[in-house]
């Protein structure tokens, strides 16, 4: 998905402040999936997906029926921006915990060969006509 800036945001909150609160959560998480659709169909065709854009929040609620740009002092225009801002935040949550596990198991990868090569030379000793490469 392509990175979420501000007027994404404020974009998906127009969006999510004309449907009934109880189901902003669905429609938060059904936004971001089109969101990353198009942007995949982006990356493999080179042209925007036909209903979703470029792989933006703002180009996947285009075609969507919005309210007019509302002020700050609205509460559900603000209800509304606090879904998008929560599941933006949760999505790179995740994705940091994901980026950490790889990192921390491709450590522990990497231990288990340096010693998984120690043990096999401490038990069959280097190699003296290769010089301990083979």
């Amino acid at each position: 998905m392509r990175p979420v800036l501000l007027a994404d945001m404020i974009a998906a909150a127009r969006f999510l402040a004309a449907i009934p609160a109880s189901r902003r959560a669905t429609e938060t998480n059904a936004l971001f999936c089109r969101a990353q659709i198009a942007d995949k169909v982006m990356k493999r065709l080179r042209r925007p997906h036909v209903c979703w854009g470029n792989g933006s929040l703002m180009a996947a609620t285009a075609g969507l029926q919005k309210r007019p740009e509302s002020f700050a002092s609205d509460p559900d225009f603000i209800d509304a921006l606090l879904h998008i801002l929560t599941f933006q935040n949760e999505r790179l949550l995740r994705h940091m915990q994901k980026k950490s596990r790889r990192k921390a198991w491709t450590f522990a990868a990497k231990r288990y060969r340096m010693a998984h090569s120690q043990r096999n030379e401490a038990r069959h000793g280097a190699d003296k006509t290769t010089g301990g490469k083979c």
